[in-house]
């Protein structure tokens, strides 16, 4: 049987993100945070995105919603794409 690959969940919690570390510990893809509601940009999200696709298979952005409301309210379209431009 094939292994599963594993991934991990990043933001500006964890800080600084030794990625070469992370490759060698088998992960082969991230979730980074990129925004929190309407008001939140993740200042690491840039960083853990070029940084991590240099060490592993795949890094891609999760947008958090605080409220089905701001997804309905038109915005959060917008801040989609101003972090979706790979």
């Amino acid at each position: 049987m094939a292994a599963r690959p594993l991934g991990i969940d990043v933001s500006s919690y964890q800080g600084t993100i030794t990625w070469p570390s992370v490759a060698g510990a088998g992960i082969s893809f991230a979730w980074a945070k990129a925004t929190e509601g309407t008001g939140y940009q993740d200042a690491y999200f840039v960083g853990n995105q070029n940084n991590g696709k240099a060490q592993i298979w795949a890094v891609t952005l999760k947008q958090q919603l605080t409220s089905i409301a701001e997804l309905d309210g038109g915005r959060w379209p917008d801040r989609w794409t101003d972090y979706d431009k790979d």
